[in-house]
């Protein structure tokens, strides 16, 4: 800038000392003064002349809430005496104003004399927070997961995001998939301490420090009165000093009307900052402050009690905490409680027979989780407890060990025939024995514990024992395709009076809903869901939340509702986490199976493999059986057709060993197929068998799994007009019963015998196609326009080839996709059912249309 828009006045002179980088164009410097006042206000009087010489300007603060005295002055100067062709951008956390700088004084002053706007911004929600995060890293995309912790953890403010991103940042490695343990970034904690400091200077240290430490361990929310009784001052001193630290930016108000930290890692800060000594003394006074109110929450009174070590104190709360969470169903908080108590040294021998007895009772509905298992495995080596105590303790643990192994059986075996005291408990346990899914051995040892079981109903008064065991019948007979079966379902109990037979509903209903969904019974399925549903209250246990999601996990696989499909399996995994999950195998099993359609070979395979290494005896025959399947048919278009042989006879020897055919219902036609390739005597006998084993079945599915079954057999023979009619019987049956993708593959197989056949008409695998399409099965539709392609029968396009231009077609975007997912040129080619050379030239021109450098990049700009 050589000359100014309008020319300067001599008062800016005054500005030779401030900005000696303008002198050259600065009127003559004043004479000095040795007032400061005065000295200060010409200073102000030259930099108002030099923004209105300069012309149209905007002038930006940020953080006013940090600013100095002579800038707070400064800028009440130019409200006073605005410049006219001046806009100020002023930004600001007013809670964090100093006291002697109101900011809300600077801003009716500047409101008096010029359009003014006010601006609150609201802190950045989830998506937001993700999109802060991976611009800071980088351009890192961040998983859904990660972005709901670094929310929460952060309460979507932009300087603590960025706190937490400097910290990812300089970790090795891969961005973690949650945020748990993160220590909390050096910059906050120094901001944290600061802060704190001006809070003593205010309220006093003793008062500051009980406030926000009292607040710190509590570890929630809380209001004036709970806070007052942290402190041990009176409520007007403690509401002051509340008052003092929010005015600091150290405590927000909450919705509720609570107060509470600005963030989670301000409240991991301060309790980071603690002593052991001094974190025990805080811990006493929380749990005196909260065993002090009208109503204690004795979970939380017990908890801090531990922590304080008052071993004593922490078993009595424990126990009423216990008392109250069975009272109202909640046995998972029950358990935790009956544990925490049962963990003092001190304990009676009185107390611990009731606790554990207690414990015993709060495990039977519950799900085998390591802590329970650990307790249980505790209380049965304790001399002190009776020896019926430690039986029924014993019972207990084998009934949950039978989902990890099969010891857990083999112990239920002998501790039933010790019940010959307690017939309903013994029936019911002999009930739980003659679960097929999970018991190991052939299904005649499980229909003769049913039996055993049954005969005992006559002495059992109990109506939630009599529904455990009625079910259980219904079940093992509808597995087995027993005649009675149907008559046993629809006299299964409906209505219930109490916590127990709501429990056993729930239970009994969803496995009828999970056995109808597989068998292909849709009336039945959704019948026995929604009377679940109707008894799904607060009493239900985790486990039956669990088992609620499973079947629904197998009505979306089954329906095609995929997209649902993949947000539900997501929610499992967050709800109850694998590995320990009774979801885990069947997650596993239709995530693979999900990968497999989509051309993720490698991830579909991994997937299927883990659930196929796992004990038998932790995954249902039925899911093993589904993911044998899908294997098989991820293997056999890879070429790999001794592999999948042995997968398939693995399995198959399994459900023979086991004796209950219709287990193989997703596994017998992929099996039959694949077998006929170069065995196609052994393939007969195993259709014989599976036709033989399920022949009083009435399971719907059965109808087009027999014909699927069929038609392969006849395709391999070279029977092709047999194959034809038994697939578009396959094809009918699998849409009756709304499975899309399963008709999708018989009738695409239609439509290849046809082709074989010499009938140039591709109507069927192009109907497939579009199916496919709709389901998202890309791996499926690479593999009906192989087939149309190799026939001359893909339909032409009149208009010519459709141009893309910078955007991605089709073809390169699913190529792209899998390239993100780290997949080879091969891998990519065998899934698309296109050459390696294709494969390239649509990664470079992805690459080209991206504007990336390499194929590395395509996990950073594409979702799958």
């Amino acid at each position: 800038m050589t000359e100014w828009e309008r020319p300067l006045g001599r008062v800016a002179g005054a500005l030779h000392t401030v900005l000696p980088e303008l002198s050259e164009l600065l009127p003559a410097p004043l004479p000095g003064s040795t007032d400061l006042a005065i000295a200060r206000h010409q200073i102000f009087r030259g930099i108002r002349e030099l923004l209105d010489a300069v012309g149209p300007v905007l002038l930006v603060l940020e953080d006013l809430h940090w600013m100095d005295r002579t800038t707070f002055e400064l800028l009440t100067f130019l409200a006073r005496f605005p410049v006219p062709r001046l806009a100020l951008l002023l930004t600001c956390r007013p809670d964090e104003a100093a006291a002697d700088r109101p900011l809300a004084d600077l801003a009716d002053g500047l409101s008096d004399r010029r359009s003014w706007t006010r601006v609150e911004l609201d802190c950045l929600t989830s998506p937001e927070v993700a999109l802060l995060a991976g611009e800071l890293l980088g351009g890192v995309p961040i998983p859904a997961d990660l972005a709901v912790d670094l929310h929460e953890l952060t309460a979507g403010l932009p300087y603590a995001v960025e706190e937490v991103a400097s910290v990812l940042r300089t970790a090795r490695g891969d961005l973690p998939a949650r945020l748990d343990g993160l220590r909390v970034p050096d910059g906050i904690r120094e901001h944290q301490r600061a802060r704190q400091s001006a809070l003593a200077a205010a309220v006093g240290r003793s008062l500051a420090d009980d406030l926000l430490e009292g607040l710190a361990v509590l570890g929630r929310p809380a209001g004036i009165l709970l806070l007052a009784a942290l402190t041990g001052a009176a409520m007007d001193v403690t509401a002051e000093a509340v008052g003092q630290a929010m005015h600091h930016g150290l405590l927000r108000r909450t919705p509720s009307g609570d107060f509470d930290f600005r963030h989670p890692l301000a409240r991991q800060s301060v309790a980071e900052s603690l002593s052991v000594g001094r974190l025990a003394e805080v811990h006493a006074t929380v749990a005196t402050a909260l065993a002090a109110s009208a109503a204690p929450p004795c979970a939380e009174v017990a908890r801090h009690r531990q922590a304080a070590g008052d071993t004593a104190g922490c078993t009595v709360f424990a126990e009423r905490a216990a008392d109250e969470a069975m009272a109202r169903g909640d046995v998972s908080t029950a358990r935790e409680m009956l544990a925490l108590g049962l963990t003092d040294p001190g304990l009676s021998d009185e107390d611990l027979v009731r606790l554990a007895g207690k414990f015993g009772a709060a495990v039977k509905p519950g799900m085998p989780d390591a802590s329970t298992m650990a307790v249980l495995r505790t209380l049965i080596g304790e001399p002190r407890l009776p020896a019926d105590i430690r039986r029924d303790l014993r019972l207990e643990f084998a009934l949950l060990m039978r989902h990890f192994n099969d010891t857990g059986y083999a112990e239920l075996e002998r501790v039933v025939e010790e019940l010959t005291d307690r017939p309903a408990r013994q029936a019911r346990v002999m009930a739980a024995l003659a679960i097929p899914d999970w018991a190991p051995g052939p299904v005649s040892g499980q229909l003769a514990w049913m039996d055993r079981a049954v005969a005992l109903l006559p002495r059992i008064e109990e109506p939630a024992d009599r529904a455990g065991v009625l079910f259980n019948e219904a079940f093992l007979r509808t597995t087995v395709g027993d005649p009675r079966a149907p008559e046993l379902v629809a006299g299964l109990p409906t209505e219930a009076n109490t916590t127990g037979q709501r429990q056993e509903l729930v239970r009994g209903w969803l496995n009828q809903a999970d056995l109808a969904h597989r068998f292909g019974d849709l009336p039945l399925a959704t019948r026995a869901l929604a009377m679940a549903d109707r008894s799904m209250t607060y009493e239900a246990t985790a486990r039956q939340a669990c088992a609620a999601e499973a079947v629904r996990a197998w009505a979306d696989w089954f329906g095609g509702r995929w997209p649902q499909l993949e947000s539900r399996l997501t929610a499992i995994d967050r709800e109850y986490g694998p590995p320990t999950s009774l979801l885990h195998g069947q997650a596993a099993a239709l995530r693979g199976g999900l990968a497999l359609a989509r051309g993720d070979a490698a991830t579909a395979e991994q997937c299927l493999r883990d659930v196929l290494a796992a004990d038998p005896a932790t995954a249902m025959l039925p899911v093993r059986a589904l993911a044998a399947a899908l294997l098989s048919r991820c293997l056999h278009g890879q070429r790999r057709i001794d592999e999948a042989r042995l997968v398939v006879h693995a399995e198959l020897d399994r459900i023979r060993a086991k004796g209950v055919w219709c287990y193989a219902t997703d596994l017998i036609a992929p099996a039959v197929g694949l077998l006929a390739i170069d065995e196609l005597v052994r393939a007969e006998l195993v259709c014989e068998e599976f036709a033989a084993g399920t022949a009083a079945h009435q399971a719907p599915v059965l109808l087009p799994v027999s014909a699927d079954a069929q038609a392969r057999l006849a395709e391999r023979r070279g029977d092709l007009d047999a194959a034809i009619a038994q697939y578009s019987a396959a094809a009918t049956g699998f849409r009756k019963l709304h499975r899309p993708y399963e008709a999708a593959q018989a009738e695409e197989a239609v439509g290849r015998c046809l082709l074989t056949a010499g009938h140039k008409a591709g109507e069927q695998v192009t109907a497939a196609l579009r199916h496919y399409e709709e389901l998202g099965a890309t791996w499926d539709v690479s593999r009906c326009r192989s087939v149309l392609r190799r026939y001359g029968l893909l339909p032409a396009n009149t208009r010519g080839r459709r141009g893309y231009g910078a955007q991605l077609s089709p073809r390169e975007r699913e190529v792209a996709e899998l390239a993100a997912l780290g997949r080879s040129n091969r891998e990519i080619a065998t899934a698309l059912y296109v050459s390696e050379r294709t494969v390239e030239e649509h990664v470079s021109k992805a690459i080209r249309k991206l504007g990336i450098t390499s194929r590395r990049d395509f996990a950073r700009v594409i979702t799958p």
